[in-house]
């Protein structure tokens, strides 16, 4: 099942709250993501950042939602343009804590499975948002549009 990441950014005190069923390793991915995300460069904003994996009822494992947890941030914090296919896209990887990308067991069988279907396929060592529909060999979640 597919499980959709919304990502809130809001004035107040600063927090990073992942809801929505997450065992511990999910949990961590806060120290992940912030991790990576300031190692390649980039601003983690000084707010308070809801994160909800949706559906709430179904429980949610492993690394595989930092990456999506990643671009959210960037979106929400205004570091990167809104862009209606980011919606689309259906994220694979694992960030390393310096922002490079490590591959994701079975990326091969969903990018067969899903690509099909219409949908983009972003991950598996590509950076995270070339033109939010490619499905290539990056490395690093560091973007540069240049």
């Amino acid at each position: 099942m597919l499980v959709e990441v919304e990502v809130d950014g809001s004035n107040g005190l600063e927090a990073f709250i992942i809801v929505g069923f997450p065992n511990t390793s999910v949990n961590e991915s806060r120290e992940r993501v912030r991790s990576a995300v300031k190692n390649i460069g980039c601003l983690f904003p000084f707010k308070r950042i809801t994160v909800n994996l949706a559906p709430a009822d179904l429980r949610k494992e492993g690394p595989s939602y930092d990456i999506p947890i990643a671009a959210g941030i960037h979106l929400a914090s205004g570091q990167i343009a809104p862009n209606d296919r980011l919606t689309e896209i259906l994220f694979l990887g694992e960030p390393s804590l310096g922002g490079s990308l490590r591959h994701e067991r079975g990326a091969e069988y969903c990018h067969e499975r899903i690509q099909p279907l219409g949908c983009a396929v972003q991950g598996v060592q590509e950076r995270l948002f070339e033109k939010c529909c490619k499905f290539g060999p990056y490395t690093s979640l560091y973007y540069n549009p240049t």
